[in-house]
């Protein structure tokens, strides 16, 4: 299996982004993947057979996709239209429909693009630290019903033209997409996705090679000692290995209230082995459902095409093909915040090739924030992460990497609104000495405090503004993909807004205004997520090798 790290982006403006020190919109890193191809494949084998004519009609206009299809109205295959959104800074059509009888949700962004998207998601929040979300993401990749060969999935990746495969394991959901320029190999990649997400086999010796078994240590020899191995074991005994990601684990463990954060979704090694292959079974048949899934198209390929693929694919097969229940999986439900402030101690494995063995430890103060829902809040506090971390004038560069006193920012620095349903800022350093610690919380203490009360130079604020209108006008190939996945992180905690999650210029308007008017707009924001006595929900956590 193939870790697959997300390309950053500073297109999509929508909420459910992590703002990384650098002032760099990215996907969450705490996605676990299968595998990618990021380039058509220069196979010469020919793709299998499109079981649709290929479309002589396109979207050349996305306008006109509003006017044919309204509020209220009925697609081929049973969907009804339940939104309509036309964004003409990106120029672009999004619908919201639903299937009546299975409840799918489906969201389709027409636009003269011929980079055609899919991705379907469910929701699969963690009731234990078995992994089960993560194996299953590699199990229902292994083989289905219309694709009984081993591993299709890896298999396509030499036949197909794909931009883009993949797969991910997030905390709360699980997430199938791809990307291609060819509407033939769009069909023949959105039924080999579909099969394995809907209908895989799930052997059990394939469970025993993506989770876990015990295997001699000598395949040959009976006598040698009995070992755990599993693809999806060994890369969490990798991942969690690692201070680092360590690290960013423990901070969302402890901040996030909701009790699922007490879990590892990826699978804790000690732990996976208590998962059973029906187990397994069982998380896909109540998870992998029609009422529990989110399907995602982009492209210029008109919406029936797609319409009619679904329903012969899946949902005419209803739920009593698959035996899934009609209930649909609810989203995380926030917990109660803290009535003080904590702290939290960690112990890491220490690092042989560290520059100085004295400086090996890592703090943060960590906060949680808003409602990740709105969306207005969390571009405000993006811009606010960018404002306090991104480049050397900001006040974090200056107080804290300018003292000297550690290497880099601490793991997980900046602000996230797409782990779970409260968003959350971390701002500390790695590379510090123990007796520092103190020091770094002062630190952190004290520029929050000035910032709130100084505020920040206009000059910065505009420059920041002018970034994201630049971002707009320039768009690249993988604009699609990026948004399929980052409306897919904000989709499955909750109902979706068009018009809040996809429409930048009225958000900067709004910080216009308020900036306009003399308001003290981001130090209200300081003051009312960043400082003790209004939010006690603070988090100090550390991190030291175990001597």
């Amino acid at each position: 299996a193939v870790r697959h790290v997300a390309p950053q982006s500073t297109v999509v403006p929508v909420a459910g982004h992590r703002t990384l020190s650098s002032g760099i919109s990215a996907w969450s890193s705490s996605s676990s993947s299968l595998s990618s191809s990021s380039s058509p494949s220069s196979s010469s084998a020919a793709p299998t057979t499109s079981t649709l004519p290929e479309e002589e009609v396109r979207v050349t206009k996305h306008a006109e996709v509003a006017g044919q299809y309204g509020v209220g109205a009925e697609v081929e295959g049973g969907f009804r239209v339940e939104q309509v959104e036309v964004v003409e800074e990106f120029n672009m059509t999004a619908l919201q429909l639903r299937h009546a009888a299975s409840g799918a949700q489906w969201v389709h962004v027409a636009r003269a693009d011929p980079e055609h998207v899919f991705a379907v998601g469910f929701r699969t929040a963690p009731s234990d630290s078995t992994g089960v979300s993560h194996i299953l993401e590699h199990t229902a990749l292994c083989g289905s019903e219309r694709y009984p060969v081993r591993d299709p999935f890896f298999k396509m990746l030499t036949r197909s033209l794909s931009t883009f495969m993949n797969a991910w394991t997030a905390h709360d959901y699980t997430m199938y997409p791809f990307a291609t320029t060819n509407a033939r190999d769009f069909d023949n990649l959105l039924g080999v996705y579909l099969d394995a997400a809907f209908h895989p086999t799930l052997a059990r010796s394939d469970f025993q090679q993506e989770g876990w078994r015990l295997e001699h240590a000598d395949v040959h020899d009976a006598t040698s000692p009995l070992e755990l191995k599993g693809i999806v074991y060994n890369e969490m005994k990798g991942a969690l290995s690692g201070a680092e990601d360590l690290f960013m684990y423990r901070l969302q463990q402890e901040l996030h209230p909701s009790p699922s954060f007490r879990f590892v979704s990826g699978g804790n090694p000690p732990a996976i082995p208590s998962l059973t292959w029906e187990g397994l079974r069982e998380f896909h048949r109540t998870r992998y459902t029609p009422s529990n899934a989110h399907f995602f198209t982009y492209g210029d390929l008109p919406l029936e095409r797609h319409a009619r693929r679904f329903s012969q694919l899946v949902l005419d097969r209803g739920a009593s093909a698959t035996g899934a229940p009609a209930a649909v999986v609810p989203p995380l439900e926030p917990g109660p915040r803290w009535a003080e402030p904590r702290r939290v101690h960690a112990t890491c494995a220490p690092d042989p090739m560290a520059a100085d063995p004295a400086k090996q430890t890592r703090a943060a103060v960590a906060y949680l924030a808003n409602d990740s829902a709105d969306v207005f809040e969390s571009f405000s506090m993006q811009m606010l992460s960018t404002l306090l971390m991104g480049g050397p004038a900001s006040p974090f560069y200056r107080s804290l990497l300018s003292a000297n006193i550690g290497s880099d920012y601490a793991p997980g620095s900046g602000y996230d609104s797409r782990s779970g349903p409260q968003a959350t800022f971390s701002v500390g350093l790695q590379g510090i000495a123990v007796d520092d610690v103190g020091r770094v919380g002062a630190i952190v203490e004290a520029t929050l405090r000035a910032s709130a009360e100084e505020g920040f130079e206009r000059q910065r604020i505009n420059g920041i503004i002018h970034s994201l209108e630049l971002s707009q006008r320039h768009q690249g190939s993988e604009f699609g993909l990026r948004l399929g996945a980052s409306l897919m992180g904000a989709w499955v905690k909750g109902p979706l807004d068009f018009g809040e999650q996809l429409c930048l210029q009225p958000h900067l308007d709004r910080v216009r205004a308020a900036l306009a008017d003399g308001r003290p707009f981001f130090q209200d924001l300081v003051r009312r997520y960043l400082l003790p006595e209004n939010n006690p929900h603070r988090l100090l956590l550390t991190m030291s090798p175990d001597p």
